[in-house]
């Protein structure tokens, strides 16, 4: 059922702001009006707005879908349906996106499909990984076991995230004050020497003449510099955004001394840690396999399937086929 968020005034000075689900605008309207409330705005959240542009699953994070797993997790296993689950959880919390994209998952539950069949219409936040889960809890009968694994998973591989966050942060942090230091001493330290040389009167050595040559390059034509910057990152995207372009980086990411090394390592814990997950949740090694490739994101380790394939779920046996 379709929510309205809505401005109303229930006396002269009292103005109150919530949402309502409704079959319709008049609905809304009359629903408002049996509560006492004189609507003065109504305005449908409606899940286009929230497939366009950079707010594109931009407000949903990791955290508030692991929430949103456990949440269903613990509801379901004290007996409460996944309908009124999620009615329950799309009430309680506070992010407007999610919200709605729950509002439009109850509505398809409504209509008779089963809650993986539901998730795969989302395939931005819900990825193949958990929709085949979810599927296989379904018919297994251990949804609720199957989402708080699902929940945990997702936890650690956000503390994964975080360490080799913290692992990288104190090196990009000594090379950035680097850099900062080296353009201080080229364009303000070096020109104040460069007089004293000249009075000199004598011929510097050749390393000199460089540090001098290149000061008054980066003083004089530093707008070159940052032209030179902003066009490598234009193309640098360009090249990412096409599949042979991205092919040849993650193989250059590869030959890397120590960023290689750091990459393999990762891709193939994250590849392990889902092909746990998954064999435990009783999916099949061949198709736990070909769902766990499809989370790497080095293109070269991953293999991935032809783009006609790309954004297609990937279909397990008949008998992991989800049920209504």
């Amino acid at each position: 059922m379709p929510r309205y968020a809505y401005i109303a005034k229930r006396e002269p000075k009292e103005t109150i702001r919530g949402d309502i689900e409704a079959e319709s605008e008049q609905d809304a309207i009359n629903r408002l009006a049996k509560m006492g409330c004189f609507p003065v705005s109504i305005q449908s959240e409606d899940l286009s707005l929230h497939k366009e542009g950079i707010l594109h699953f931009r407000k949903t994070s990791n955290k508030d879908i692991v929430l949103l797993f456990r949440h269903l997790s613990v509801l379901i296993d004290s007996g409460v349906n996944v309908l009124n689950s999620l009615n329950i959880i799309a009430k309680q919390t506070p992010n407007r996106y999610l919200r709605v994209i729950l509002s439009d998952i109850i509505a398809r539950i409504k209509d008779g499909r089963s809650l993986s069949q539901s998730l795969i219409s989302h395939p931005d936040l819900f990825p193949n990984l958990y929709t085949s889960m979810i599927n296989a809890g379904e018919i297994g009968g251990t949804l609720n076991s199957t989402l708080k694994r699902l929940s945990d998973f997702l936890e650690r591989e956000e503390e994964f995230r975080n360490s080799l966050r913290s692992a990288l942060m104190y090196p990009a942090f000594v090379f950035s004050v680097g850099v900062i230091t080296v353009i201080i001493l080229l364009t303000f330290v070096i020109p104040r020497l460069v007089t004293m040389f000249e009075d000199m009167g004598q011929v510097l050595p050749l390393p000199t003449r460089i540090l001098i040559n290149t000061s008054g390059f980066l003083r004089h034509y530093w707008w070159l510099l940052l032209a030179v910057i902003l066009m490598v990152v234009f193309f640098y995207k360009r090249i990412v955004n096409k599949p042979q372009g991205k092919m040849q980086l993650d193989k250059l990411k590869l030959k890397i001394a120590v960023l290689g090394q750091v990459t393999l390592k990762t891709e193939i814990s994250r590849l392990m840690r889902t092909l746990s997950l998954l064999l435990s949740s009783g999916i099949p090694v061949v198709y736990a396999l070909d769902i766990s490739a499809s989370i790497l994101e080095n293109q070269v380790l991953k293999l991935e399937r032809p783009d006609s394939q790309r954004h297609k779920p990937i279909q397990l046996p008949e008998r992991f086929q989800a049920v209504s």
